[in-house]
């Protein structure tokens, strides 16, 4: 993300896993829609005018007259970005803001700030909110949240949610304003369901871009989410939706350790995976959550998250729910520690369930691809009582590596199932099992050459060093990132 000071720790996961294995924080974008609509009283429209139509209709709009505004509303669309830029070329927000804050009036404020709600829906909300604050915009804001209309002033508020969503700094500035306090005002003033939901995806929207400093005012924010997540019964889906999601991207990064390892916010989290709504949510979470290393993973797997997720895993039909339950397996076992990876071989039915989908193709390719992730993490890490139960439960992992080698084009899963198959021939080696002819049976010889045509520089090292230790003649080696 942009306008970060300090190196995020998305890109130590990135050099982290150039060396290791597979680590992966995110923000799971296909599940969140970061810009939200005000639907209003617009005028059907069939053809968008030319632009001297345009232009005539923002000329009305300079004064400021609403129903020039909802009008021209009918024309925004992502496909044609004409009709935005004209508005910002054309500076017909001057008049209007000057209106909005030299008069009282509610009827132009609720159709103003539906119009420029709906503005900022696109994908250059960035861009044309950050054009809007360096207009005066904010002075808008401070103005409008003292309104008496509270619809007024939650439109307002969504207003601000849009032009902030894929923007750091434009987050910057309202958090400059202080757009927390004036929000927590909001809510003292309008205690009503609409207002919460409202303040709730603000701040998550924050959370979605800004990450990194004015920790007081963030850790604000996260104490706000978790207010509601202890109670998450009491609220409705919306509103805990968005604080899951705001909790999950703090999740993403170490700056709130102390918050996202708390007793009390994992305490909740398990319990509302536990009751089944908000799986994908708690999932995701989890999931950058597990991006970490050491204690914090021992936290998660001491309180039975594995017995969770296949709780998760076998009583769903929808595949996004499985996709996101192994994404969170793999960063679990992703690390150096084969203890997790012992533990969830030897108390769920997750790997074994995993390698039936992938040898039978049950599921989409997103889907197998996560199932893949964690199979292959499984025996990255060399650990000899591992492995021999692997092999002597589930012996069709090998069989596993094969089909994922043969078609994988991830070159992170790749080089992760190389090492995993490295081990493999190690333990059979040291252990008298000749494991070599199994793996040639399947055909690994052949699957290595055609690697080597299209991998890295670093996946060929990976691939020249298994067929050195045990296909020709070669010296030996303890891993293969050693030769």
């Amino acid at each position: 993300m942009s306008y970060r000071k300090e190196k995020t720790f998305s890109s130590l996961c990135a050099e982290h896993q150039a060396s290791h294995n597979t680590l992966r924080t995110s923000v799971r974008e296909e599940f969140f829609a970061s810009k939200r609509q005000i639907e209003g009283e617009f005028i059907p429209v069939v053809v968008v005018p030319n632009e001297a139509g345009l232009r005539e209709v923002i000329a009305q709009i300079k004064l400021c007259d609403v129903q020039a505004m909802s009008t021209y509303s009918s024309y925004f669309s992502e496909t044609n970005m004409l009709p935005f830029n004209l508005l910002i070329e054309l500076n017909a927000f001057e008049p209007l803001f000057n209106r909005a804050i030299n008069n009282n009036d509610d009827t132009f404020n609720e159709k103003f700030m539906m119009f420029t709600t709906n503005f900022l829906v696109n994908n250059q909300s960035d861009i044309f909110g950050r054009q809007l604050i360096n207009m005066g915009f904010i002075k808008v804001v401070d103005k409008l949240l003292d309104s008496t209309s509270q619809t007024v002033v939650l439109r307002c508020l969504t207003t601000v949610s849009n032009s902030l969503a894929n923007s750091a700094s434009n987050s910057d500035a309202y958090i400059r304003f202080g757009i927390f306090e004036r929000a927590m005002s909001v809510i003292q003033k309008y205690k009503t369901f609409e207002t919460l939901q409202t303040i709730t995806w603000l701040f998550s929207n924050i959370c979605r871009t800004r990450l990194t400093t004015d920790f007081t005012e963030m850790t604000k924010i996260a104490d706000f989410f978790l207010s509601i997540l202890v109670d998450f019964d009491k609220y409705s889906d919306q509103i805990v939706s968005d604080a899951l999601w705001g909790v999950g991207y703090l999740a993403q990064t170490r700056h709130y350790e102390s918050f996202v390892t708390s007793k009390e916010l994992l305490d909740t989290i398990f319990q509302i995976l536990r009751h089944g709504q908000y799986t994908n949510l708690t999932l995701r979470f989890l999931g950058n959550y597990a991006s970490r290393n050491g204690h914090e993973i021992d936290l998660i797997v001491d309180a039975n998250v594995f017995s969770l997720i296949e709780n998760a895993v076998m009583t769903t039909t929808k595949s996004s729910t499985i996709k996101e339950a192994y994404w969170v397996l793999s960063n679990i076992i992703g690390g150096e520690n084969a203890t997790y990876c012992k533990t969830l071989v030897t108390t769920t039915q997750l790997i074994q369930a995993a390698v039936e989908a992938i040898m039978q193709t049950k599921f989409d390719n997103k889907v197998l691809d996560e199932m893949e992730f964690v199979v292959s993490n499984l025996l990255y890490i060399y650990d000899d009582e591992l492995i021999a139960y692997i092999l002597s439960r589930c012996l069709d992992v090998i069989r596993v590596y094969i089909i994922i080698l043969q078609t994988s084009r991830n070159t992170q899963l790749i080089s992760s199932t190389l090492q995993a198959v490295f081990n493999v021939l190690t333990f059979g080696q040291k252990n008298g099992t000749d494991l070599v002819d199994v793996f040639v049976a399947l055909g690994l010889p052949d699957v290595l050459e055609s690697i080597a045509i299209y991998c890295t520089d670093r996946t060929k090292k990976l691939v020249r060093g298994l067929k050195k230790q045990f296909f020709p003649e070669g010296s030996e080696a303890t891993s293969l990132t050693d030769l």
